[in-house]
């Protein structure tokens, strides 16, 4: 159960940062995940396209030569309904800005 409440509050930290278009507000949350990355032992960087924006590479050693690239955004666009920047757990469902389009 410990292992889905860890889940559950990087997921909420995701959700609660503000990476709308207009903020332009994707460094620090590349940071965070950057640094979740690298406290699960897989090597991380942070690679600035532009003020405030920013992309995360991580890379998993294997023993096999194939490589999977997982490719994903950082910014959200419209606002929703209710508290956008709040992750609310119905059952088990999560809902939050940006929770699930990408």
């Amino acid at each position: 159960m410990e292992f889905f409440r860890t889940i559950e509050k990087r997921l909420g930290n995701l959700i609660s940062a503000d990476t709308s278009l207009t903020s332009a507000n994707e460094l620090p949350l590349a940071n965070y995940l950057k640094d979740e990355l690298i406290s699960g032992n897989i090597k991380a960087k942070v690679f600035e396209s532009g003020k405030n924006r920013g992309s995360v590479y991580a890379q998993i050693d294997g023993r096999r030569p194939e490589k999977v690239l997982i490719h994903t955004h950082l910014d959200t666009e419209k606002e929703m309904q209710g508290s956008p920047y709040e992750l609310v757990r119905k059952g088990n469902l999560f809902f939050g800005r940006g929770a699930l389009d990408c």
